[in-house]
């Protein structure tokens, strides 16, 4: 694996992290502002991680998709593998 790709691994297990410690999940701004990324890359990240965590649950509060959190489920961590991305 190149340094890009565990680049990318790493934020993925950070963004589960910021998930599970945060009680109402992870948004989009959020994720722009801890990772310092685009929206489009925190878009990226967000679709990565409920690839990789089956258990996430992602959460509408209002109509526009901007206001979607991430939390993390209930259940031990469990690893799908990784996305199909990571591995090209």
């Amino acid at each position: 694996m190149d340094n890009k790709r565990l680049g990318k691994a790493l934020d993925i297990m950070r963004l589960a992290e910021e998930a599970a410690a945060r009680p109402g999940g992870i948004s989009l701004v959020q994720i722009v502002e801890t990772f310092g990324v685009t929206l489009r890359t925190a878009q990226r990240l967000s679709r990565a991680l409920e690839e990789a965590f089956p258990m996430v649950q992602t959460r509408t509060a209002f109509a526009t998709a901007s206001c979607r959190r991430w939390k993390w489920g209930s259940g031990a961590l469990s690893v799908k593998g990784p996305p199909q991305r990571l591995l090209r």
